[in-house]
């Protein structure tokens, strides 16, 4: 019957805890609603100098010493400096180019052979590039993905997606709710102090999300923390770039009543 009640006063304890923690948590954030009321009405100039002003360029920054722009290589190498794992390597083929060396592979060949047939001429014309590396560092719970462009436009990084797990087997006692507190706290911190303030602090972005810019946040109970940072302007190059390529290539048809036509067989 002790053990009974004990449990039963822990519960009760976690759950008034908990709501307390709730309640901690709206009225910090209807505080620092008014907070940021009054300074709107107190900076007008410095708010409109923001508004028109120059946005940060985020091509200068880096998330854990990977920055936009980086070869696959440069990021292999920083991420082991830095304590990570590489887990994955993912290579890719521009589509347009997976299309043309299909067409040129024997069309009764085994898919596991059609595909090997693709693979090595793209690897014969140099295009066969890193799309996607992954990686982690265990002992912090951090995890990073990198996404790069095609040799078009030199296979550089273009995407860098970073989460760090909070713990989700904290319950909320005192202590632990403490825990996430500091968690959150340090988090936000860290941020302002490396980036300093956002451009949008409503959805907390930096930059520009046009064209280059990065967004943090955190979710959940336990604060999982995300860090995106992106170049679109890559992205779009790289796409152009692509799509001119395209043009150059000359696909099998069946039409042989033009002279430009060529047996091929």
């Amino acid at each position: 019957m002790s053990q009974q009640l004990n449990a039963e006063i822990q519960r009760y304890q976690e759950s008034k805890a908990r709501k307390e923690f709730e309640k901690a948590e709206a009225e910090a954030e209807k505080n620092k609603k008014m907070e940021n009321a009054q300074s709107e009405e107190t900076a007008q100039p410095q708010i409109l100098e923001d508004l028109f002003g120059q946005m940060k360029d985020v091509r200068t920054f880096d998330v854990s010493g990977i920055e936009l722009g980086m070869t696959p290589d440069e990021v292999i190498e920083e991420a082991k400096d830095r304590g990570y794992e590489i887990t994955k390597v993912e290579h890719n083929i521009p589509l347009h180019l997976t299309t043309f060396y299909k067409e040129r592979c024997n069309p009764r060949a085994r898919a596991i052979e059609k595909q090997n047939c693709i693979i090595d001429q793209a690897k014969e014309d140099e295009v066969y590039y890193v799309s996607s590396i992954t990686m982690v560092r265990p002992q912090t719970a951090e995890y990073m993905q990198v996404l790069f462009s095609s040799y078009a436009t030199d296979n550089v990084a273009y995407k860098i997606y970073y989460e760090n797990k909070g713990d989700n087997s904290l319950n909320y006692t005192r202590k632990n709710l403490a825990k996430k507190v500091r968690r959150r706290d340090v988090f936000w911190n860290l941020m302002y102090e490396t980036y300093g303030q956002p451009d949008d602090k409503d959805n907390m972005i930096w930059g520009n999300p046009q064209e280059a810019y990065m967004q943090a946040m955190m979710q959940g109970s336990a604060y999982n923390a995300y860090i995106v940072l992106e170049d679109k302007s890559i992205t779009d190059e790289d796409y152009v770039a692509v799509t001119e390529q395209a043009k150059e290539l000359r696909y099998k048809h069946s039409f042989t009543f033009s002279e430009a036509w060529e047996d091929e067989e």
